[in-house]
């Protein structure tokens, strides 16, 4: 129900039920429209009024697509003093690799279940990097090609390309994508840690 312009009264008129009820009733239901603590009020028109409920933890207050507020998750960054390693990848060989998932909850730490991102230092080297082509690459999805790559081709042989990344994580978190282009079988070698995550 909208907002009625309150009616400017005159001595001894008659006030009905009907007239009562739309300039107090209705007036004073329409401009209280919170059920619960922390709800807040806006105007849905110039005439009308809605309530928001409060947000939870992490939320902050925003405009959505349709102009009206709402509350939206904000990543939060979690640094580590001291970096999370996974048996996977400390200085294991790998061969040229299709694109493969990680699970960071399992192969890293618990801690990673839901995470958004991370900020992983790479360090990669291969027996042949000085003539041929060879990288280590990170990225959200499973597509051939797509993401951040670590490339120590061009450097002498066995000389480790390291690099500080953020890297995305899949849609709904946790899960990072590996490829691997080696020189040859099992001559990419891989360190990775992560010194922070967004959640």
């Amino acid at each position: 129900m909208a907002w009625t312009t309150p009616a400017t009264w005159t001595a001894l008129q008659e006030v009905t039920a009907a007239a009562f009820n739309e300039q107090i009733r209705d007036n004073l239901n329409e401009i209280w429209k919170g059920t619960d603590a922390g709800d807040l009020e806006y105007y849905t028109s110039s005439t009308a009024k809605t309530r928001l409920g409060i947000g939870t933890a992490d939320q902050v207050l925003t405009v959505g697509g349709g102009g009206a507020p709402i509350w939206q998750a904000i990543y939060r960054f979690v640094p580590l003093t001291t970096p999370l390693t996974s048996t996977s990848f400390d200085g294991d060989s790998f061969s040229t690799t299709a694109k493969t998932s990680i699970n960071l909850a399992t192969a890293f730490d618990a801690r990673l279940s839901g995470a958004v991102a991370v900020l992983a230092k790479v360090s990669v080297r291969d027996s042949a990097s000085a003539g041929t082509d060879c990288y280590f690459m990170l990225s959200p999805n499973a597509d051939a090609g797509s993401g951040m790559e670590i490339r120590p081709q061009g450097r002498a042989n066995d000389t480790y390309e390291s690099e500080t990344l953020v890297v995305p994580c899949a849609s709904g978190g946790t899960t990072l994508y590996y490829q691997v282009l080696a020189t040859g079988t099992n001559t990419l070698d891989v360190y990775m840690s992560i010194w922070g995550y967004w959640i």
